[in-house]
């Protein structure tokens, strides 16, 4: 092989490598670091309420269950106690006046872990309304007569899980 073709042939190769080396200088990220939108991380997936806790001591408790809430942002819904109170043969009927009441806990499932703007009130006589809870996750109570506003704060739309359960006040 004649020295010019050698000449030619290294120089062709230098050249393919510089301009190999420009394309992976300049397209680095695209090869080696992965960007927001290639980032397969799973999801985060939202506790559900939390278990209702109360002195069993004190209170008689039964038919649990869940609801789930959707509200759009700076929407609020009303919980009625009379729509989640449960009555049973066995036990007292629902009464505005008496030992009844509903105990309920709340957790935002969808924004999270985000959630924070969601603020619970009851309605009180006189057209007032107190704060009783705050935040993505709590619990409250009421009687059976008693309502709350659950109001989305937010920007963004939320779904929150309501758990709640029917007690009577044991008399000592």
């Amino acid at each position: 092989m004649e020295a010019s073709s050698k000449t030619v042939i290294t120089v062709s190769l230098i050249g393919l490598a510089g301009t190999l080396g420009a394309a992976v200088i300049s397209n680095w990220d695209r090869i080696f670091h992965q960007t927001q939108a290639t980032i397969s991380s799973p999801p985060l997936v939202a506790p559900h309420a939390p278990a209702i806790e109360e002195n069993t001591q004190e209170y008689t408790l039964w038919g649990e269950e869940t609801k789930l809430l959707a509200l759009g942002p700076g929407e609020k819904t009303v919980l009625k106690g009379m729509d989640l109170y449960s009555s049973r043969p066995t036990y007292p009927e629902g009464g505005c006046a008496g030992n009844t009441i509903v105990f309920y806990t709340w957790q935002v499932r969808e924004p999270y872990p985000q959630g924070g703007d969601l603020e619970i009130r009851s309605m009180v006589q006189g057209g007032r309304e107190d704060q009783v809870g705050l935040g993505a996750m709590g619990k409250g109570a009421m009687t059976p007569c008693g309502e709350h506003i659950f109001q989305n704060n937010g920007l963004q739309p939320m779904k929150i899980e309501v758990r709640y359960t029917s007690g009577f006040y044991k008399a000592p």
